[in-house]
């Protein structure tokens, strides 16, 4: 299908004046129409640099499913997701989210992507990436490339401070392929520092086939980004179906069994910007 760009599906802007530099901070988004493979593009103006991102499928909890296969910054002005049913027909439309900071003329914050592809070709394919010391990790993302039936995420999240991991899997049918893990790092081209930003992590969920979990960030702290992993014992496991913004201080994730029963368990991440020092946060709209 042919690719739809969104410049201005704003959801809300945040204010943060501190002791650092000014941030201010909004979230878009765009959905695809109706389709068994959708893609979609979200594109941020010129003076906006992307932070953070997400997507989410449209599944109902009773058709077969359509699985994320990707979700991340093309650049610093294009967010790209995509997704696909599986073995069974279930088209659905996908929701692309992109988290983005005002950066005129680039000139307030050097934003830089960070990328790893796994290496080889497997049907368990996973990979992980380091911002430079120097930087601030405000967001990363996931992609699953293979020339079989698919791979498909089981996890985009940020393993540490300064880490985003990437896992991918085939499902009921070899599909070798990889992943490729980004991670997004900004800091500050003015004389005052970037906030610092700190990861939060969710209980894990219970076990079930169709596990989800949100994780807020804590007063004082803006959403840059966040992410979600899956957790399974069994062979076969869990797909995400949602990694994406859930108001303006959460993360979701969700994912659900395919075709076979597995039970699985979730861990949700968010990533926000402290606030706190002096500062006031406020939400337009």
């Amino acid at each position: 299908m042919k690719t739809q760009i969104a410049r201005l599906c704003l959801l809300g802007t945040f204010l943060v004046g501190t002791l650092h530099a000014q941030v201010e901070v909004k979230l878009f988004a765009n959905s695809s129409q109706l389709a068994a493979h959708p893609i979609v593009v979200v594109e941020v103006p010129p003076d906006w640099s992307i932070i953070g991102g997400g997507a989410t499928t449209s599944w109902n909890g009773t058709d077969a499913g359509n699985l994320l296969v990707s979700a991340y910054p093309l650049d610093k002005h294009h967010w790209i997701a995509s997704s696909k049913d599986h073995s069974v027909s279930s088209p659905a439309v996908l929701t692309a989210y992109a988290v983005a900071i005002k950066n005129p003329q680039q000139g307030l914050y050097d934003v830089k992507i960070f990328a790893q592809q796994s290496s080889g070709q497997t049907d368990n394919p996973s990979a992980s990436v380091l911002v430079d010391s120097s930087y601030q990790m405000t967001g990363g993302g996931a992609k699953a490339e293979t020339g079989g039936p698919g791979l498909l995420l089981t996890a985009s999240y940020p393993s540490s401070d300064r880490g985003w991991t990437t896992i991918a899997k085939a499902h009921s049918v070899s599909s070798p392929g990889s992943v490729t893990a980004y991670a997004i790092g900004v800091k500050s081209k003015t004389s005052k520092p970037f906030p610092p930003v700190t990861r939060f992590p969710s209980a894990t969920s219970g076990g079930s086939l169709s596990p989800e979990s949100t994780i807020n960030v804590s007063s004082g702290f803006i959403l840059t980004g966040g992410g979600a992993e899956v957790q399974y014992s069994d062979t076969v496991g869990c797909l995400l179906t949602e990694t994406s913004p859930k108001g303006n201080f959460g993360w979701s994730g969700k994912a659900k069994a395919h075709s076979v029963p597995s039970t699985c368990t979730m861990t949700v991440f968010s990533l926000g910007l402290n606030s706190s020092n002096g500062a006031d946060a406020k939400v337009v709209f």
